[in-house]
């Protein structure tokens, strides 16, 4: 099954960043589910790639299939400068600092989290980072830069 509850839920409507992303964070078995489901592809082949391979092919196929083709070669190009090089990917979404605003009340506005609790979570569990330094209370005056929350998801603040 592919679905929200499960973690492993790709939405035809995410970009194709987002969609990448979630392909080559699943395992390596359900990657070969998807394979067998989702493709016409002969499994004997896949099986004898490199899983990192064999998903980053599987992530171009699904991708493909909702997207024009150059856009699955772009969100594997930022998935492997963002991943393999880490490095902050081109197109972030940005926010203009307000003074009176705190960290939680940004990460909210840009719908960067569903919750406060949920982003209270996140930088106890060190998951939000300025400049590559962990974020440790929620309190924190939010500075020019960029914020990485979570794995995936990046806000550059001005």
């Amino acid at each position: 099954k592919m679905s929200k509850s499960l973690g492993n839920y790709i939405g035809i409507n995410e970009s194709p960043d987002e969609m990448f992303g979630k392909i080559m964070s699943i395992s390596d078995e359900l990657m070969l589910r998807y394979y067998e489901i989702l493709t016409e592809v002969d499994l004997s082949v896949i099986k004898a790639m490199h899983p990192k391979m064999a998903k980053m092919d599987l992530a171009g196929l699904i991708i493909n299939m909702f997207h024009p083709s150059e856009a699955a070669q772009k969100a594997k190009e930022n998935f492997e400068h963002t991943f393999s090089q880490h490095q902050v990917p081109e197109n972030i979404p940005e926010h203009f600092i307000n003074s009176a605003e705190k960290i939680l009340d940004i990460l909210q506005a840009t719908k960067m989290i569903a919750s406060k609790n949920e982003g209270r979570r996140l930088i106890q569990e060190g998951a939000v980072s300025h400049e590559g330094k962990a974020i440790e209370d929620e309190h924190w005056l939010p500075v020019k830069g960029v914020l990485k929350i979570g794995k995936r998801r990046f806000l550059r603040l001005l």
